[in-house]
């Protein structure tokens, strides 16, 4: 990390943690023994950030690795779809942005893309307006 603001903090290092110990970029090495880590005895809460937490720590002492990577994409793809609607006014379904060719909320890529930005083609749009369903 390095200081990218005058007057902050102004520490430039690296560091490195790996199972058995760290390593700076000025050479230094430290090792340490790991300690033993045990379950706890509750493992539910009622608080859901906890939970999440409960059940990776749980996960990697079990040797079961939790993976999450399709709740999540359907997470995304479910707020996408909401947006959509929102935005077109029109019924979108889940099979518009997943299976249907012929939809064309299939596929749909983000625009402007970053060779729009490079070429000079992004006309930014005009302050204080809101954006109305079924309207660009």
């Amino acid at each position: 990390m390095c200081r990218q603001v005058n007057g902050t903090y102004g520490r430039v290092g690296e560091s490195f943690t790996g199972t058995e110990g760290m390593a700076y970029g000025s050479g230094k090495i430290e090792t340490f023994k790991q300690k033993a880590l045990t379950l706890p005895t509750r493992t539910t809460h009622s608080n859901g950030q906890v939970q999440e937490h409960i059940d990776l720590l749980e996960s990697i002492l079990k040797g079961q690795p939790l993976n999450e990577a399709k709740n999540v994409a359907e997470a995304t793809m479910t707020a996408i779809m909401g947006r959509t609607a929102a935005y077109t006014g029109q019924l979108v379904r889940w099979s518009d942005l997943m299976t249907n060719e012929s939809s064309p909320y299939y596929n749909l890529k983000l625009a402007p893309t970053a060779e729009d930005f490079e070429k000079g083609t992004v006309v930014a749009p005009k302050d204080d307006v809101v954006p109305v369903p079924g309207q660009a």
